[in-house]
């Protein structure tokens, strides 16, 4: 404990006005991009690195799995630095991004050193010093991270946070789901030796982090749609680019579009966003435990006129990036009367091949948006 107390004496939200190194993680602010935020800034200690979250402090409370992990590490949600707390930034503010390769548009402005990742390589950032796995590689960034220092000694807090991070991202080492690979697998083993718990437990804590996870029955549509949301932007037809938004959420579609509102919700949703296009990408349990997912396109009417409606067409035909998609009829639309349904784009469809999350479809939507012309 009192190693933890010593490392955060410097690194709390309430140092971050005056300080010049930060380490980010996602804007999705799941465990990996946390737990490799503050194991960087650990590992890395000749230099004094802010841990961020890249969220804003009211929305901590989306993500509960995150607040029952940091508390069984004996860290206060309450001293780590979110996005609203950050001093704006520039070129004398010096950031290691993890968990992704792109630097978000509030740190475009900041001198990024160093990356940690393990999705599609956007090739950003030549200058810092990268160290990006492929998907098909590794199936968390804690595995990268853990990997690199292979440390010898490493304090329980953090090996409970990297682990934990590895387990809910494979989906408690599954490698058959096309989860877990060699690297998650050598994590696992460099990490035993310092957990607080015997890897034989690991089974009963995936299911509890999971559950949290899942349990989404208190939150709104806007609640639903910010939870696990990155936004990015893809290069279209003949010049220009297309704004794309991509929600991950853990309930069926038909559940979320049944909601009052939804479509008023999530279109408001997009409009604050400036998105043409908002991506809901669900994935679930259904009541026999088998998982599901499905995708859900929704546009204003007048960005399904410039393009929207074609950039559905060439995804759904699509055959690469495990994506496989087939229509999704049962999607209720809303029933609200003074909703127009004519006032917004929406096609849905169930994805056949379960491998294929969020990480699939960025590369499968940059392909088809290269060959769709944003009018």
């Amino acid at each position: 404990m009192q190693v933890l107390e010593e490392f955060w004496a410097s690194r709390r939200a309430t140092d971050a006005s005056s300080a010049t190194h930060f380490v980010v993680g996602n804007e999705a602010a799941d465990l990996d991009s946390i737990a490799c935020a503050i194991a960087f800034a650990f590992f890395e200690r000749d230099q004094t690195w802010v841990p961020v979250v890249q969220a804003r402090r009211d929305d901590l409370r989306l993500r509960p799995e995150n607040l029952a992990v940091l508390e069984r590490c004996g860290i206060e949600a309450s001293s780590l630095c979110c996005l609203d707390e950050l001093p704006t930034m520039s070129r004398d503010k010096h950031v290691v991004l993890v968990d992704h390769n792109q630097a978000t548009k509030y740190f475009q402005q900041a001198t990024i050193d160093r990356i940690f990742d393990h999705h599609k390589d956007e090739h950003q950032h030549l200058n810092a010093r990268r160290v990006i796995y492929s998907p098909d590689d590794a199936g968390s960034c804690a595995s990268v991270l853990t990997m690199h220092w292979r440390p010898d000694d490493v304090p329980t807090f953090v090996a409970d946070l990297l682990y934990m991070a590895i387990l809910l991202d494979t989906v408690n080492f599954n490698r058959r789901a096309g989860k877990a690979q060699t690297l998650d697998y050598d994590a696992q083993r460099c990490l035993a030796p310092h957990l607080s718990f015997p890897i034989e437990h690991q089974d009963a804590l995936f299911h509890d982090l999971q559950r949290m996870k899942n349990d989404t029955s208190h939150l709104s549509t806007t609640d639903h749609l910010r939870r696990d949301y990155k936004q990015m932007t893809c290069a279209a037809a003949h010049g220009g680019c297309w704004t794309i938004g991509m929600a991950s959420v853990t309930l069926p579609l038909r559940a979320l579009t049944e909601a009052g509102g939804f479509y008023d919700d999530a279109l408001a949703f997009a409009e604050e966003h400036q998105v043409d296009v908002l991506m809901v990408l669900a994935g679930y349990q259904d009541e026999q435990a088998a998982w599901r997912r499905e995708l859900m396109l929704l546009a204003s009417e007048a960005n399904a006129k410039r393009g929207v409606q074609d950039l559905a067409e060439q995804l759904s035909s699509l055959q690469s990036h495990m994506v496989d998609l087939e229509p999704l009829d049962s999607v209720a639309h809303d029933a609200r009367p003074d909703q127009k349904r004519d006032a917004y784009f929406a096609v849905a469809w169930n994805q056949k091949d379960l491998r294929a999350t969020r990480k699939q479809f960025v590369p499968a939507i940059q392909e088809v948006c290269r060959h769709v012309a944003r009018s």
